[in-house]
């Protein structure tokens, strides 16, 4: 999404069931990789949803979970640990000249991150993990945002 002209909405209940349901389903993609519930709560969260990465590119394309699906898991398990690190951002619906997208916002500062967007723009190409770095760049960005050091923006 590009940061000009931007516009967020509340998620519907619909909407907050959706988010809630892929937090749901991601404890049992993960339990089907072989992450634990201690990886998830005690270890690496970028290293556990590279571990969910990497089981969805061993399945054979006749058994693995859809492309679509998967990425809207992965993604709003990435804004899951994002809004655990900064509380300040929300779910929104969010809307520019390009479309609307599930992403999280904080108007105060003009943060705005698309994790389920990032997700499906690495998910397809990088069957070995993308999240530590995407982590990282994401983390960066926000801080950046939060404290006025970056212009607004959002993650490519």
């Amino acid at each position: 999404m590009a940061p000009s002209r931007l516009s967020a909405a509340d998620l519907t209940p619909e909407q907050s069931d959706f988010v809630s349901d892929c937090c749901q389903v991601f404890f049992e993609l993960a339990s089907a990789a072989g992450v634990s519930e201690r990886d998830l709560t005690e270890g690496d969260a970028a290293d556990a949803l590279d571990s969910v990465v990497r089981w969805w590119h061993a399945q054979p394309d006749d058994d693995r979970p859809d492309f679509e699906t998967t990425c809207n898991i992965l993604g709003v398990a990435l804004g899951e640990l994002l809004k655990a690190s900064f509380p300040v951002l929300d779910w929104k619906m969010v809307s520019d000249e390009s479309g609307t997208s599930l992403a999280l916002w904080n108007t105060g500062h003009a943060v705005v991150l698309a994790p389920i967007d990032s997700v499906m723009k690495r998910l397809d190409e990088e069957p070995d993990g993308f999240f530590a770095p995407l982590l990282d760049s994401l983390v960066h960005i926000t801080e950046g945002m939060l404290k006025g050091r970056l212009p607004p923006q959002t993650e490519e």
